[in-house]
């Protein structure tokens, strides 16, 4: 068995799963959902200088009730789209 950091099994989300990303000082970014999983979830996102690892904020996947989330990791696709990992807080 490969050695893996993973604790839960990802699956891609349905096409076309928004996320909507508040955070604690009220700005709403919007995105894409990529995967999801029981801990987490992650998305693409219009590069923003406000989104960084380990900032805490509200996460509305899909139809799913908002959770409380924070980033783990943030990584620059090109200077235009970033892609952001969260894990659930809850």
């Amino acid at each position: 068995m490969p050695n893996s950091k993973r604790q839960s099994i990802r699956f891609h989300a349905d096409e076309n799963t928004f996320i909507i990303l508040v955070l604690d000082d009220g700005h709403e970014i919007d995105g894409l959902c990529i995967n999801e999983a029981r801990k987490g979830c992650s998305g693409v996102f219009v590069a923003n200088t406000l989104l960084e690892k380990d900032v805490k904020c509200s996460l509305k996947v899909g139809k799913l009730d908002p959770i409380q989330s924070t980033i783990r990791w943030v990584k620059h696709l090109d200077d235009e789209v970033m892609k952001v990992g969260f894990e659930f807080d809850e």
